[in-house]
């Protein structure tokens, strides 16, 4: 059986690029498994977290698939609350 054609390298990476500034590269992980490890290196590169919900569901993608770890580059966490509290008292 013929293997599929496979895409080269910068094709992938510009595909990837585009769709990033497109906001869908999480429905690359879906659309094709060439494009899935680099749709992944930039999904989690840069987490938000907002309330404690999005921390639970973080908590819970890792827990499910630990190797999402290694794609996170950077994770911030903001508290919401206290943002508005202080903003309003200075």
């Amino acid at each position: 059986m013929d293997q599929p054609a496979s895409l080269p390298l910068e094709i992938v990476e510009n595909i990837i690029e585009y769709v990033q500034r497109k906001k869908d590269t999480g429905s690359c992980c879906l659309l094709c498994r060439e494009l899935l490890p680099r749709s992944r290196k930039h999904l989690f590169a840069v987490i938000t977290l907002v309330s404690h919900e999005d921390i639970l569901t973080l908590r819970s993608h890792l827990l499910r698939s630990s190797h999402l770890i290694q794609f996170i580059s950077h994770l911030g966490i903001l508290d919401i609350e206290m943002y508005f509290f202080n903003t309003e008292q200075g």
